[in-house]
């Protein structure tokens, strides 16, 4: 996961911060990579809308952790 990947790197609990922006790089990339799908395609524009709503709820969860745009 995410957080043992974390611990193993800095060898110590990571702050709730970094944990956040390490969370929603990854979810920015994966939400990216799938918006350059063929959207027309029903099966991708599903897979399309379910990585929107991990990266929404994922930017709600962690918004207090976040610097304001």
């Amino acid at each position: 996961s995410l957080l043992r990947e974390m611990r193993v790197a800095n060898q110590a609990e990571p702050i709730f911060h970094d944990f956040a922006r390490a969370t929603v790089s990854q979810l920015w990339q994966k939400y990216a990579a799938t918006a350059q799908a063929d959207l027309q395609d029903i099966d991708k524009l599903h897979e399309f809308r379910i990585e929107t709503k991990e990266f929404r709820y994922a930017l709600e969860l962690f918004a207090s952790a976040l610097p304001k745009a």
